[in-house]
């Protein structure tokens, strides 16, 4: 905390400025998102295949698609311990399309960062999956990359 502070003084108002100015019109694109295709998934998947997934991948979420790539749902850690944990024995038997969340809310590409941060902390969201016009997805972006980006203010 005492290096971002340091950080923020050094900088004065011109730094806070420009991390505010690149969160409203930096876009999602920016994030590097799209080198995460294994995140999405069939609504098919198995619980324990879709854990062992987000286990070998260390990601906190996997997005359900259909075989046209249209986000149908999100299959979340969340979901894991509200729905999974303690209540489902045999993880080879259920799939996540009964146990992900439906509809999620998404993004286009081209949106501001700072339209994934309000999504978030509005909805108490940790992922938001990002679409092209088309309405196709593209990944996810994760609360941890929107951090790793503000940081890369702080190395300049």
């Amino acid at each position: 905390m005492e290096t971002l502070e340091q950080t923020l003084a050094g900088n004065g108002a011109n730094g806070k400025r420009e991390i505010h100015e690149g969160l409203a019109s930096d876009p999602l694109s920016n994030l590097g998102y799209s080198n995460r295709r294994d995140v999405m998934v069939p609504a098919d998947l198995t619980l324990a295949q879709a854990i062992g997934r987000m286990q070998a991948l260390d990601e906190g979420a996997l997005l359900v698609v259909t075989a046209d790539g249209r986000p149908v749902g999100i299959f979340t850690e969340r979901d894991i311990l509200a729905k999974v944990a303690t209540q489902i024995e045999d993880l080879d038997q259920h799939v996540i399309a009964d146990y992900m969340t439906p509809n999620p809310d998404a993004l286009p590409a081209s949106a501001p960062i700072a339209h994934a941060l309000n999504l978030m902390s509005v909805h108490h969201y940790r992922h938001v999956p990002i679409v092209d016009d088309a309405g196709v997805a593209l990944g996810i972006v994760s609360f941890r990359d929107v951090a790793r980006y503000i940081e890369t203010w702080f190395d300049r």
